[in-house]
């Protein structure tokens, strides 16, 4: 039987087995067209855009968030919320901190993770993780973060 890798066992007794339920965004939202992220494509930088931009991953032209590239019309939808749910479980994940409920915090930390291993996600689940009493599993964290 395969060794379980540090980081994707969830067998801890005190961390939830399945991630949260994320939100939903049907296209006559408002705010699934609208609502300004930080997040961007998977390999892009957060440098690269701010709150009402962001490059397109085909021509990589920078623009206002939309549902379609101003130069080579690719389709922005996907990525767009994407770009919502990522954020979303980041201030789910901030906001269970902020409330001392490290488990839901975890369950967070963790979806956003699988979503974007970036960084920031990285940091976020490994405070969850140290919060909880899991310093192997965070110690293992420590390489990608850097």
């Amino acid at each position: 039987m395969p060794e379980p890798h540090p980081i994707t066992d969830t067998s801890s007794p005190m961390l939830p087995q399945s991630s949260p339920p994320a939100p939903t965004l049907s296209s006559d939202d408002p705010a699934a067209v609208r609502r300004p992220v930080r997040a961007v494509a998977p390999g892009a930088t957060l440098e690269s855009a701010d709150a009402n931009s962001m490059h397109c991953p085909t021509c990589r032209a920078r623009q206002q968030w939309s549902e379609t590239c101003r130069r080579c019309g690719s389709d922005l939808t996907l990525l767009r919320r994407f770009a919502i749910r990522i954020e979303w479980y980041r201030e789910q994940c901030l906001l269970a901190l902020h409330t001392n409920d490290v488990a839901t915090a975890w369950s967070y930390a963790r979806a956003l993770y699988d979503l974007r291993p970036d960084a920031d996600a990285t940091r976020l689940l490994g405070t969850c993780l140290i919060l909880n009493g899991e310093f192997e599993q965070a110690q293992h964290l420590i390489p990608s973060a850097e």
